[in-house]
């Protein structure tokens, strides 16, 4: 028998919605967001059940649990996903600490995305979830993490992992034109003028 997976769930842009209700001082319009998103994980939670799953945590926007078959649970959920009050994002992870990761994954992804990160011969690797064909392998990333602490070595500076290091152009050389002189404007900005 497989181990099973834990699948955490995360609102897209609860946060935001929100900040930007309290904000505009609609204190009956966020009571009512709150509502429905209460109302929401207990939906997703009874999906997590029905399919055989343990729920873990059940509060605000977020759902926690674990199922033996991850594809069985996303099959389970389709049907109510247009009755969600948002979108849900989810990681996968044979561990919670790797659900999580593949949570903040599927952030970056964009709203309702779905990522699974695994362990492949001691590093992490993700894919994403594409109906109806399934995982689809992500391309392995550095370990920009060594026993949770960031390596700086294997940081990317917010490029993509596979981008050519910056390098700055070299500065160039006026050219002489057919006269031997560099030209006005050369001369205009030796002396500050340009």
């Amino acid at each position: 028998m497989a181990r099973p997976k834990y699948v955490l769930l995360d609102g897209d842009q609860v946060g935001r919605r929100m900040e930007d209700l309290l904000l505009r001082d609609a204190l009956p319009r966020l009571y009512f967001l709150v509502q429905d998103l209460n109302d929401a994980v207990l939906v997703l939670a009874r999906v997590f059940r029905r399919v055989g799953g343990l729920v873990y945590l059940c509060g605000g926007d977020t759902v926690l649990g674990s199922v033996d078959n991850v594809r069985t649970l996303l099959a389970a959920m389709q049907p109510i996903r247009g009755t969600l009050p948002c979108t849900f994002s989810a990681g996968v992870g044979s561990s919670v600490s790797d659900a999580l990761i593949a949570l903040k994954l599927a952030k970056a992804r964009g709203p309702a995305a779905v990522v699974r990160v695994r362990r492949v011969g001691g590093e992490r690797r993700s894919a994403h979830w594409e109906d109806p064909d399934g995982w689809r392998e992500e391309r392995p990333a550095p370990a920009i993490l060594v026993d949770g602490v960031l390596n700086p070595a294997r940081a990317t500076h917010g490029r993509p992992a596979s981008a050519a290091p910056r390098r700055r152009p070299a500065p160039t050389r006026a050219r002489r034109n057919s006269s031997g002189t560099r030209g006005a404007a050369a001369s205009s900005r030796r002396r500050g003028w340009a």
